[in-house]
């Protein structure tokens, strides 16, 4: 009996033991998978890649305004991510009620940094160029200057950035922007539907309106920097590896400038991107290393 009795607990601690090592190898191994995952996240944010983007507005708006042309607008980017933080972008505007369609260019220059996880910055270039209008048009805003910083407190998001448009005239701009962000559901194999409401605050000085209007220069200080729109954005992003699809519904808020005659109203975007990796071969080999 006394036998019996012995062999009984050995086992018994042997069966308790195996556990422990199962429990902490499987504990290992979900470790590990997470390592995996975070570098391969890495990798991506710092791979050289080209990114492709098209945004359609069934209204194009400027500082809250359209200006008193009913258009619509299609904006298409060409941008080349170093990896190590210059990047090079080329823009093109379509406004569908322009003389010349085919409106304005931009060819951009920039850097940008994730400071940590949390911290993103970024500094940019623009040199743009007008196709419509007399020569105080074109050269009234030709170069362009962007400053944001952007950080998530993981349940919001916070960005400040700052513009600065000089020419013949000079304008600067401040916007705030508080966004969420909240994941709806899952489609096909790696896709995700989420939504991100964001509130825009936009602070600038007053010298934009008579540039591309004819509000009276008499009725506004063109130095004055003040609060000048707020918008409430409802973008819904469906993104399936490196393809996004993004429509938003907007409503932009104007604040009144003077005897300025606007008020608010809804309109709507579509965004189209796509991401190409130059270096996935080494992502995929680096993960079939740690597996």
């Amino acid at each position: 009996m006394q036998v019996t009795s012995f062999h009984k607990t050995r086992h018994l601690l042997c069966a308790l033991l195996l556990y422990g090592a199962v429990a902490v190898a499987q504990d290992r191994t979900e470790t590990l998978n997470d390592s995996i995952i975070e570098v391969i996240d890495s990798l991506k944010d710092i791979t050289p890649c080209v990114e492709l983007n098209s945004e359609y507005d069934n209204k194009v708006v400027f500082w809250g305004r359209d200006f008193n042309r009913k258009q619509y607008g299609i904006e298409s980017n060409l941008v080349f991510k170093s990896g190590k933080g210059p990047y090079l972008y080329y823009t093109h505007h379509f406004w569908s009620a322009m003389p010349n369609p085919s409106a304005k260019s931009d060819i951009g220059l920039g850097y940008e940094r994730q400071f940590t996880p949390r911290l993103y910055a970024s500094l940019a270039y623009e040199r743009w160029f007008f196709n419509n209008g007399d020569s105080y048009v074109r050269k009234a805003l030709a170069n362009y200057l962007e400053a944001e910083v952007n950080y998530d407190l993981g349940w919001v998001n916070v960005e400040s950035s700052f513009y600065y448009m000089f020419g013949l005239e000079h304008v600067y701009q401040e916007d705030v922007t508080v966004a969420g962000d909240f994941f709806l559901f899952s489609f096909l194999k790696s896709g995700s539907a989420t939504l991100r409401p964001q509130f825009l605050t936009t602070f600038a000085n007053q010298a934009f309106l008579p540039i591309y209007s004819n509000y009276p220069t008499g009725y506004i200080s063109e130095k004055r920097f003040k609060l000048i729109d707020f918008e409430l954005n409802l973008p819904l992003l469906f993104k399936a590896g490196n393809i996004e699809i993004e429509p938003n519904l907007r409503y932009n808020m104007p604040v009144k400038i003077g005897n300025e005659q606007i008020s608010s109203f809804f309109y709507f975007s579509l965004r189209l991107s796509y991401d190409l990796y130059f270096d996935k071969g080494r992502i995929r080999k680096l993960y079939r290393s740690l597996k």
